[in-house]
């Protein structure tokens, strides 16, 4: 994907800050591998760290909301300028969200003393904040198809509320149920996407023509997860959530 920005003033943006997915699918490649590192070493052999939420609670949360989101944000930040000819968030926009997102794995492993609504904020702040970089140019050309991926992010933001949530009020079903039903989200995001970026892709190696969305069709093939997704959030699958804990 090129730029769509004058050549001038990008050069004065460092390159990683330029496009959204060169910092995000970066750091939260590297981010999942120390994440995993340090899980299987507090697993098991135990660790001094005490994460926020505790062990369980921090792995479960940070491969949802810290590195599946930052590869979603990565994606739909450049994926945007494309779809509408408006130049993406960059340069010190994009760095804002970088930092937030990365002050909240960083406050989520390292809690210290910090008061818990203060890192929960934190961590909360960044999906609203991708809708709205997102948001801007999709309606200010009213492309509405593309629309969908705005109720997504709220709908994660949501999920990361009530597994939030849940830790405040010491319910450990219901941050189950925000967890499992954020898995799910992430996953109907992704045939979403797969289902717009994969048709396209195909066509241009094979120099085929692309052929045209079937609405009805990408509707039904996701109104299953959808509904799991409900499931999920009305906190209906006690027993399964217990046992995939």
């Amino acid at each position: 994907m090129q730029p769509i920005m004058d050549n001038k003033e990008l050069d004065k943006i460092p390159a990683i800050f330029q496009l959204g997915f060169r910092i995000f699918f970066l750091s939260g490649a590297l981010f999942s591998v120390i994440a995993l590192f340090l899980w299987g070493t507090m697993f098991f052999h135990g660790m001094s760290i005490q994460p926020f939420g505790g062990s369980f609670w921090w792995h479960s949360h940070e491969m949802v909301f810290g590195f599946s989101t930052a590869i979603v944000t990565g994606f739909l930040l450049t994926a945007v300028q494309t779809w509408t000819g408006i130049p993406g968030v960059k340069g010190n926009r994009l760095s804002i969200l970088f930092i937030l997102w990365l002050c909240a794995r960083l406050l989520l492993l390292f809690p210290g003393n910090i008061h818990m609504a203060v890192i929960s904020t934190i961590d909360l702040l960044f999906l609203p904040l991708v809708a709205l970089a997102l948001g801007y140019p999709i309606l200010r050309i009213k492309q509405w198809r593309n629309l969908v991926f705005i109720p997504i992010l709220l709908l994660l933001f949501l999920e990361n509320f009530i597994s939030h949530y849940g830790l405040w009020t010491e319910n450990l079903a219901m941050t189950r149920y925000g967890t499992w039903s954020a898995v799910v989200t992430v996953i109907m995001l992704i045939s979403i996407m797969g289902g717009r970026v994969i048709p396209f892709f195909t066509a241009r190696a094979t120099g085929t023509e692309q052929p045209t969305p079937i609405g009805w069709l990408e509707l039904l093939a996701n109104i299953p997860l959808l509904l799991l997704v409900i499931y999920y959030l009305t906190g209906s699958p006690s027993l399964s959530a217990q046992t995939l804990w």
